[in-house]
Formats: structure tokens, C-alpha cells, sequence
């Protein structure tokens, strides 16, 4: 906690300012998300390689450059393995696949609706939680939480959102993430966390394909 790392073989990229800003930004900024990631809230099993990198994202297209997620083909794959075959979210392993939906709520919500303290809000929220004990019984509820406080932070029913990305689809599998951990969400549950979004009466977002959203393409989600 508190403090970052680097192999002395690191040096001569991360000490190199037109290098740091470039292509080697992405493992300090990867390192820094995990000094800030929220646990277990924001770090339920199967996430630690997956949340961090919502701020490896971030410094990399804040400083200029293009979205790793469209440089490696990660968004191609996300649709082919997860968001068109009906898995539960945490039913892949590929943590870049996993990773998609998690920034394409930063494009929708912080960049074309210009709020910008989506993920501040989040963190916040989760900082203010009683933690629950992350067990078998109850690593699937921090998923399901993250989708209400997304839906609260937003003001905007994401349900069909996290449908689409398999958030809110039953799972019981054991996951293996430096550590292995039971991983049960039950459609009892879902059912309730959905009654309970609804019950806010949030507005749908004015899009219905929010997850056909890349970095590419956020002009056709803009309100004209």
C-alpha cells in the first residue's frame, strides 16, 4: 500500500519523460490503479488484474494516446466471447474482456454525458460501505452492489446495460484469481437488485447501444 515498485531494468523507459508519456505509461498507471483499488468493493474476485486498469485506461487516453482496448483488438473479442454468447460476466477469464464494460461506462457517462464524477462517486460510495467479509456467500454481492451504485451515480437505469455484459446473469463457479473463491450470484438475487433500481424510477439512457460503444466511435453517442 502506498508505494510502487520497478525492476531496475524499468528505468530507462519510466525515467524517460517522452517515454513515459508514450508507450511506458501503461505500467506505472497500471501499478497506481492497483495502490487505488477499492477492496473489496471495487475488487471482488476475478477483478484484480480487471478494475485497476480502469485508471491504466485513463491516464493513457487522458496524456494523448489511443485506447490499448482498440490497439489490441480487446473490444472485437469482448463482443465475440462475452457480450454475444450470454455468459455471466465472470464466467471469462480474459481480463481485457472483462475490462470492456467497465470503460465503456466512463465514455457514456463521463464523456458524453459529462459526468465526470462517475468513478469518483463510486469509490467514494464504496470508501463510505461497511465492508462485507469477501466469502463464498458473499463475493457475488459486491458485483451486483457495483451495478446499483453505477445506476445511482449515473442517474440512469443501466439494467439492459449490465444484461447485455452478463452482470446481472446467474453464476456459480469457482474463480481463480490469486486465490481461488466460490463465485455465486443466484437469479433470486438479481431479481431483487433489479427491483430495487427500478424502484428509483431512473431514466433509461437516451442510447439502447451503449455497449456497442469504443473510443472511436463516442460521436455517434453524443446528444446533437
Amino acid at each position: 500500500d502506498y508505494y510502487m515498485g520497478y525492476h531496475v531494468s524499468t528505468q530507462s523507459d519510466i525515467l524517460d519523460l517522452k517515454k513515459f508519456s508514450t508507450t511506458a505509461c501503461w505500467g506505472p498507471a497500471h501499478e497506481l490503479g492497483h495502490v487505488h483499488q477499492t477492496r473489496p468493493g471495487l475488487r471482488w474476485i476475478g477483478m484484480t488484474e480487471v478494475t485497476n486498469n480502469i485508471h491504466s485506461l485513463y491516464i493513457q487516453t487522458t496524456w494523448g494516446n489511443i485506447s490499448r482496448l482498440l490497439t489490441d483488438g480487446c473490444y472485437e473479442k469482448a463482443f465475440g466471447t462475452l457480450l454475444k454468447t450470454g455468459k455471466a460476466h465472470n464466467e471469462i477469464d480474459d481480463v481485457w474482456v472483462k475490462l470492456v464494460p467497465f470503460w465503456q461506462l466512463k465514455l457514456y457517462v463521463m464523456d458524453v454525458m459529462g459526468k465526470k464524477d462517475f468513478y469518483k462517486y463510486i469509490y467514494e460510495r464504496l470508501r463510505q460501505q461497511p465492508d462485507l467479509d469477501t466469502t463464498e456467500e458473499t463475493d457475488g454481492l459486491h458485483q451486483l452492489n457495483f451495478v446499483k451504485l453505477a445506476c445511482e451515480s449515473a442517474q440512469l437505469d443501466l439494467t439492459e446495460f449490465f444484461e447485455a455484459w452478463g452482470f446481472l446473469t446467474p453464476i456459480d463457479r469457482s474463480v481463480t484469481d490469486y486465490g481461488t473463491t466460490q463465485f455465486t450470484i443466484t437469479r433470486q438475487q438479481i431479481e431483487q437488485v433489479k427491483e430495487e433500481i427500478a424502484l428509483k424510477n431512473y431514466p433509461k439512457p437516451a442510447h439502447d447501444d451503449i455497449y456497442n460503444m469504443k473510443d472511436d466511435n463516442i460521436s455517434d453517442y453524443r446528444v446533437r
